[in-house]
């Protein structure tokens, strides 16, 4: 499939930085499809989440500032942390293959695209 390309206009809608990168954009997407409890460390998966903090996000900056991040040059922007985050350890994992595997790849545009350059950037500095 091919991959989803940010536009400029994604850059000025989702405020792309390179701390964050897409960041609100796959918090927004996350939300959308359902599974806003994935990113709340207070609630349980399949949760309706009545919080309004992204209290995920605690573990993605302590990775960040994690040993084994820092001895490869710290690659990664939030939103490329926060895409392995949820694939590792999160319910909305199971629904990104699941779309996938029947050709969707819209619905979750961009958890794919900061998974795969998570990944990336990991790989090449291995």
């Amino acid at each position: 499939h091919s991959m989803y390309r940010p536009t400029n206009d994604d850059k000025k809608k989702y405020g792309w930085n390179e701390k964050d990168g897409y960041l609100k954009a796959l918090i927004e997407e996350v939300i959308r499809n359902g599974f806003k409890s994935d990113l709340c460390l207070k609630c349980g998966p399949n949760e309706q989440c009545p919080h309004n903090e992204n209290s995920l996000l605690t573990v993605v900056d302590e990775k960040m500032k994690h040993i084994r991040h820092q001895m490869v040059g710290c690659p990664l922007s939030r939103d490329l942390m926060l895409a392995l985050v949820l694939y590792t350890g999160c319910e909305c994992n199971y629904d990104l293959c699941r779309t996938q595997r029947n050709g969707d790849y819209h619905k979750w545009k961009w958890f794919d695209y900061c998974l795969y350059w998570g990944i990336s950037w990991l790989s090449a500095r291995e």
